[in-house]
């Protein structure tokens, strides 16, 4: 895909589990100590990682942006593995915690039931999702007003877990095959089990 942009502002918010699981993937890799992101964000995010994140608040999600970064340039790793992993991170603690009667031991239920749901944990992007063979969907997400790579790496990485914590056969694969922020109407994710 071509050059990545992003769109943020005030509008766009998903809920508290998606930070919470950041900040807990996070906390693991830095001893604990969250407070070395403080110094590297604005007010509003550094009192979300100072304070206490409610599972039902919504957040937005240019703060869960950066919050993201400051996390990547924390452990020092390459910022889209880090993404990518705080999305599967996202997928494990939150399918077999608060959301364990979400997941579904068939995938396909699962991601439509997901696309029907979606407006209770994003505020922004219309998905769809398409069952394409026995063991493979697409999922695409229309609409959305702001946008962020660092949103779509994580996703990529949150379908990847939600597909293991379902213990499907295997190997899994997912792709980011279309992305708002390189210019598509939508962002697609090509999936297979």
């Amino acid at each position: 895909m071509s050059i990545k942009e992003e769109r943020l502002g005030a509008a766009a918010a998903v809920k508290g589990t998606m930070l919470e699981a950041h900040l807990e993937w996070a906390g693991g890799k830095l001893a604990g100590s969250l407070e070395k992101l403080v110094p590297m964000l604005s007010p509003e995010s550094a009192a979300l990682v100072k304070g206490r994140v409610l599972p039902i608040q919504w957040i937005p999600l240019r703060c869960v942006v950066e919050i993201d970064r400051a996390i990547a340039t924390a452990v020092g790793r390459p910022p889209n593995a880090v993404f990518h992993e705080l999305g599967r991170h996202s997928a494990q603690l939150n399918l077999n915690g608060v959301y364990k009667s979400y997941a579904s031991e068939d995938a396909h239920a699962f991601f439509e039931k997901q696309a029907l749901l979606h407006s209770r944990f994003c505020n922004f992007g219309k998905p769809a999702y398409e069952q394409t063979g026995p063991r493979s969907g697409r999922i695409t997400i229309g609409e959305s007003a702001e946008y962020s790579p660092v949103f779509c790496q994580s996703a990529q990485g949150y379908y990847e877990a939600a597909l293991e914590v379902m213990k499907v056969p295997g190997p899994v694969h997912v792709s980011e095959t279309a992305c708002v922020c390189s210019g598509h109407a939508a962002c697609v994710f090509e999936m297979s089990w």
